[in-house]
Formats: structure tokens, sequence, C-alpha cells
């Protein structure tokens, strides 16, 4: 068996075990409120991370690393916009900014990972549905968040 085709079957064997994960099938009407008070959306990265460990490498390896390894420059920014702000920060200051704006980034990553595998997820099994259904309960309800507060 030729390596190609072991490490295919590898995720094919990871993707189907994703689909049979009983953390990601959640329908609407079984969340209740302590479902939306421990939520967070690296729940999803962390599954995906455990049971589909090649797969979750080989979507980052696709879609933030260019050819050579090295994260693509398209996706970060402009050196003169960070010159810019290094300008205007001292260097103690700056240097914590960079590592909350890169933590953040990398947060955003695996978020958008997490919404592509999802969406494959549910073209495989409409039962895959955790993602969708919390992402449509945070649309639905983050719009009221300031008209409750402001009724207070």
């Amino acid at each position: 068996m030729a390596t190609r085709d072991i490490v295919q079957e590898i995720l094919e064997k990871e993707f189907e075990e994703l689909t049979r994960c009983k953390e990601l099938m959640k329908p609407a009407k079984a969340i209740n409120p302590e479902d939306c008070r421990s939520f967070t959306w690296n729940r999803f990265m962390t599954v995906y991370t455990k049971r589909a460990p090649f797969l979750i490498k080989l979507f980052r390896e696709l879609v933030f690393k260019n050819q050579n390894g090295k994260d693509d420059p398209e996706n970060n920014e402009n050196e003169e916009e960070i010159e810019n702000e290094r300008a205007n920060m001292d260097p103690e200051e700056y240097t914590e900014y960079i590592g909350l704006k890169n933590k953040r980034r990398f947060k955003n990553r695996d978020l958008m990972i997490s919404a592509a595998v999802s969406i494959l997820l549910f073209g495989r099994s409409q039962k895959i549905n955790a993602f969708q259904t919390f992402m449509g309960m945070y649309l639905e309800v983050t719009p009221l968040v300031p008209l409750i507060l402001n009724s207070e």
C-alpha cells in the first residue's frame, strides 16, 4: 500500500469518527440554559483535534501555510501598519499587544477551521449540527444583548 493510500485511509477514518461523534449532534430542542452558559467556540476545535488530529493538521496546513511551510504573508498585516503601531507604544506595551493580537489571530483561525469542518460534517450527515445550532443561537441572541442590558 502506497503512503498516499495510507494517509487517505487515516483521514477518511478520522472524518468518519467525527460523523459518529455524539458531542457534535445537538438539535435545537435539546439545548438547555446550562449548555448556553458553558458554551465556548473552542469546544469544537478541542473535539475535532482530539478525534481527528491529522485531519485538523491538514486543514491548518492547507489554509494557513504557503508552499515554503511558513505563515502565508497574505494572512498577516502589512509591515508598515505594524511599524506604526510599534512607534506609538513603549516596548513592553508593544510586546504585550503583539502577544494578544497573535493569540486572537490564532483563535480566529481555529474558528474558521471549525466552521469549515462543521460544514463538511453537516454535508455528510445532518445529525452533526451542534456548530450550526450554536451559531444560529449566537446570531439570534447577539443583537438582543444591548437591548436587554439597556432595559435595566
